[in-house]
C-alpha cells in the first residue's frame, strides 16, 4: 500500500492513515468506503494486482478480533508468523502440533517448467532445472515487507514435497508474466 502512489504524491496508506481506524466488535466483518477527495490517477508499482487508472474511493472489509501489539526497534513481516496445526492419526489417536509450514503438503517430485507456492509466508516459485539432486528455483514472486522480492536459488530435491503445484489459471497466467518479466531483468530471456 506504500508503494502504491496517487498523482498528488500520497500513497494508498496515507489515505487510510488520514481518518481514525475504528475496529468492528471482536469476530464481526464490515464493508468500508473511503472517497478520495479529489479523485486521483493512481500509479500502482506493476499491473498484476490491479491497473493505473482514477481513484473515486477505496472500499474494504475490515474484520475485528484480539491481538497483541508488536514493538521495537526492528520491522517485523507478520507473514512470518505461523501457526500451529494439530495433527491427529485417527486410527491411533496420536496427536502431534506442527507448525504449518512443517507439513508436507506438496507433490513428492516437482516438475520442470511448472509453477509450485508455499503457503506461510507465500512464495511462487518456477522449476527452472533439476540436476542430480538439485532443484534450481526461480522465486518469482514474494512480498517482504510489502517490496516485490525475486531471487533464483539451488536446494536440494529432499524438500520439494513443501512445494505445492499451482493450479489455478488466473495466478498462472500472472506468474507467467513475472517470471518473463524476471528473465528479461537477468538478462535470461527465454
Amino acid at each position: 500500500m506504500n508503494e502504491t502512489k496517487l498523482t498528488d504524491g500520497r500513497s494508498l496508506r496515507d489515505i487510510l492513515d488520514e481518518r481514525p481506524l475504528e475496529s468492528p466488535e471482536n469476530g464481526r466483518t464490515e464493508v468500508r468506503r473511503l472517497p478520495v477527495v479529489p479523485q486521483q490517477r493512481i500509479l500502482p508499482p506493476d499491473d498484476y494486482f490491479y491497473p493505473a487508472g482514477e481513484l473515486i474511493a477505496m472500499e474494504y472489509n475490515i474484520t475485528g478480533c484480539m491481538g497483541r501489539g508488536i514493538s521495537g526497534n526492528a520491522e517485523i513481516d507478520p507473514s512470518l508468523l505461523t501457526t500451529s496445526v494439530l495433527y491427529t492419526n485417527v486410527l491411533t489417536g496420536e496427536a502431534i502440533t506442527l507448525r504449518i509450514d512443517e507439513l508436507p503438503l506438496g507433490a513428492k517430485r516437482v516438475e520442470v517448467g511448472c509453477f509450485y507456492f508455499i503457503s506461510n509466508p507465500l512464495l511462487y516459485y518456477y522449476c527452472a532445472s533439476i540436476e542430480d539432486e538439485a532443484v534450481t528455483w526461480h522465486l518469482i514472486e514474494s512480498f517482504q515487507m510489502g517490496k516485490l522480492l525475486r531471487c533464483s536459488l539451488k536446494q536440494n530435491i529432499l524438500y520439494s514435497y513443501h512445494y505445492i503445484p499451482v493450479a489455478d489459471k488466473k495466478i498462472l497466467s500472472r506468474l507467467r508474466r513475472r517470471l518473463e518479466d524476471y528473465l528479461r531483468l537477468c538478462g535470461k530471456a527465454q
